[in-house]
């Protein structure tokens, strides 16, 4: 049983907030509220609504999730919704929703993909005035960069100078996407912003050769971190 807790800033155990709510979920996983007041948290049917407290405020079940796989959020939409990566009974394959915290039924952001593809599951998302962008699973481990267009279906993105393998989307700002890409062999990697829209790029941090680059980013003070 993995529970989710939080601590004090010298290690002291405050509260116990959530345990996994089925023992063939692996893990349990929270996103805090802007005001960190209560945190949306990982269940078999769907998302857990939680006071600091560790109070149960409400389940917000998503139809359709496989409960030995279950949902994940993944960040705060907005103020009142969860964006939230659940797993489909027939093909259980990553699908995103927007959860309201209200009860109202969710919203499917994206289809439910099958093995076949296009991707192999949809994990993290960006509404642009260009469009939306979608971070999914691809094939061995990979991830992609695609826009999701109003029919469902998907076509990748490619970011001049680098080498378009698992492109990693931090965060988003305006019309503008930071990404953390594979720019040389052997796991080079850099920063930039890109505009997925017009095609223009800002390079913050582009790796020498023979370099390793970015291991890591944390997008200070955004409700769209996506990477850590």
């Amino acid at each position: 049983m993995f529970t989710l807790a939080r601590y004090s800033l010298t290690g002291r155990l405050l509260k116990v907030l959530a345990t996994s709510d089925s023992s063939s979920i692996p893990s349990v996983s929270g996103a805090y509220s802007a005001d960190g007041t209560t945190l949306a948290v990982s269940g078999a049917r769907g998302l857990r609504w939680i006071s600091n407290s560790g109070r149960v405020i409400r389940r917000l079940p998503v139809p359709g999730t496989d409960p030995n796989m279950g949902c994940w959020p993944v960040r705060w939409w907005n103020a009142g919704t969860v964006l939230s990566s659940c797993f489909g009974k027939k093909y259980d394959v990553a699908r995103l929703w927007l959860v309201p915290a209200n009860g109202a039924r969710p919203v499917a952001l994206t289809p439910q993909r099958t093995p076949a593809g296009p991707d192999y599951g949809d994990l993290d998302a960006w509404r642009l005035p260009s469009g939306l962008y979608l971070q999914s699973a691809g094939a061995c481990g990979t991830l992609e960069f695609n826009k999701q267009h109003a029919n469902g279906s998907v076509t990748p993105v490619k970011v001049p100078g680098t080498l378009n393998v698992s492109t990693r989307i931090v965060t988003a700002r305006g019309p503008r996407l930071l990404i953390d890409a594979l720019t040389g062999c052997g796991g080079s990697q850099s920063l930039l912003w890109f505009n997925p829209g017009t095609g223009a790029e800002q390079w913050l941090f582009r790796t020498p050769s023979g370099a390793f680059g970015v291991e890591g980013v944390v997008a200070y003070n955004s409700p769209a971190n996506g990477l850590a």
